[in-house]
């Protein structure tokens, strides 16, 4: 039996130890730590591991399964929770690998591989999830906005010896039941890439019913509250309960997104198919130019009622919406008597109407 005490952890092996090196199977050992480890925004409280180490040391071929428990894991202050992990570890002359059973960790389950082969300068690595709440990561990497619904995923790291902070890491990641107030539930999968930085999602996919968005982002873990993308939305349903309008829009671009204060910067393309109180409304067609704030939108067509409405404005974003607004729109032969599907009051007019209409912030006091 060999006690031993280190920086408040107390660990001990006990067994027999054959002449020839080879490590009898009664061979075990504990180990507790009362107080804990911080690590790079990882901290803990009580410590505990378990194990049993077999096979020789001369030629080194050991084998140890193992237990540990962590008590009141948080990460950069946030909870994670208590973790209880099962280990298998082979080490032999050429190389050494770690498996971590898949474990509970943020309302999934998360499991863990590592190898490293003798002479090499990078350790291998591996992780996969599944079931993992997306509120709870969002916590962890303190993004702004409330996320929901759950996420797995599959990645390979590589992590430098020297540096092990420069690792970088690449896979592929799922959502699912991701719930919001505008599109309902979503649902997607993609690539990822984490490494100098930087979290990118080379490609990415999300739907909802029969919307369909095509998308890539990348954003800087120092600035998690700016996102870079581009985007192909095809379909995507869009709804006004109160004004009784709904829409399917498709659109491209590229955006910069901002998460705190809320916003965008970039230019879209936009075409938008329109019903109101459940009659078709016509096409709309326009591009766009966002920035924090305004939204400038050009070269904009409404076909609707046999005519069309043509034109262009700047909303500002950062003043009263109307009282900063400029519009310039032209509309020609819209037939009047269709404004009877929509508003039955209206039954009576006939004939056409060509018009145009200009709406700008007043030069003079009022």
């Amino acid at each position: 039996t060999f006690n031993t005490t280190y920086d408040g952890a107390n660990a001990r092996l006990s067994g027999r130890l054959g002449f020839e090196g080879e490590i009898d199977t009664e061979l075990v050992f504990d180990a507790v730590h009362p107080e804990g480890l911080r690590i790079a925004g990882v901290q803990t409280q009580r410590i505990e591991a378990t194990g049993s180490p077999t096979g020789t040391l001369q030629p080194l071929d050991l084998t140890i399964n193992a237990t540990s428990s962590l008590e009141a894991v948080s990460y950069n202050d946030e909870p994670v929770g208590p973790l209880e992990l099962t280990l298998l570890a082979h080490a032999d002359e050429t190389a050494i690998e770690l498996t971590i059973d898949p474990t509970t960790l943020l309302d999934g389950e998360v499991g863990a591989t590592a190898s490293y082969t003798r002479g090499e300068l990078d350790i291998d690595a591996g992780l996969s999830a599944s079931g993992v709440s997306l509120a709870r990561i969002g916590n962890l990497l303190r993004i702004p906005q409330p996320l929901s619904g759950i996420a797995g995923a599959r990645l390979e790291a590589t992590i430098p010896l020297e540096t092990p902070t420069d690792a970088v890491a690449s896979g592929e990641w799922v959502v699912q039941q991701v719930d919001t107030d505008e599109f309902g539930s979503l649902s997607g999968e993609g690539t990822v890439r984490v490494g100098d930085g930087r979290l990118d999602l080379p490609e990415a996919t999300l739907r909802t019913g029969e919307g369909l968005l095509h998308a890539s982002a990348s954003m800087n873990l120092d600035e998690p509250d700016r996102i870079a993308t581009t985007f192909r939305l095809t379909d995507w349903p869009l709804e006004l309960t109160e004004q009784q309008l709904a829409a399917r829009a498709s659109a491209e671009g590229e955006v910069e997104l901002f998460l705190s204060p809320l916003g965008a910067s970039g230019g879209v393309d936009l075409e938008v198919d329109l019903r109101y109180k459940g009659q078709d409304a016509g096409t709309l067609t326009a591009a766009s130019q966002l920035s924090r704030d305004d939204i400038r939108i050009t070269n904009f067509r409404l076909t609707t009622l046999d005519g069309q409405l043509t034109g262009s404005g700047r909303f500002a974003l950062d003043e009263d919406l109307w009282q900063a607004a400029s519009l310039q729109a032209s509309w020609s032969d819209l037939r009047l008597s269709g404004l009877s599907d929509f508003e039955p009051a209206l039954a009576d007019l006939v004939g056409t109407t060509s018009r145009s209409l200009t709406i700008q912030p007043a030069t003079d006091p009022r």
